[in-house]
């Protein structure tokens, strides 16, 4: 199982969804996620009244500054079945900041 994040814009006058950016990781890192503040923002933004990009923004530097930080701490989190590790989780929350900054208006929808 994992998570689908998207950074999606509607058209008002035809309800077209654009796509900016799609991003998929594994809930085994969910744990890893919570420890460095940033399950809330990633896999649970709807329920934590972060809807937009720029919402999630601070969020995300964050929490990337903290597993940047402390790669050994949460090396700790790896999954012991080999499903996902630090560094998928730092990769995805970069590559979401760097969208976010390019498409700070597009809705974030997380599907669990």
């Amino acid at each position: 199982m994992s998570l689908d994040l998207y950074l999606q814009t509607e058209c008002d006058c035809c309800k077209h969804i654009e796509e900016h950016w799609h991003g998929n990781i594994t809930h085994n890192l969910t744990e890893m996620a919570a420890e460095c503040n940033l399950y809330a923002v990633l896999w649970r933004p709807d329920e934590n009244g972060m809807y937009k990009a720029s919402d999630i923004v601070g969020e995300l530097q964050s929490g990337i500054k903290e597993l940047q930080g402390n790669p050994d701490k949460y090396e700790h989190y790896n999954p012991e079945n080999g499903w996902g590790n630090y560094d998928n989780l730092l990769n995805f929350a970069i590559d979401c900041l760097a969208a976010c900054r390019k498409h700070p208006g597009a809705s974030v929808v997380a599907c669990r």
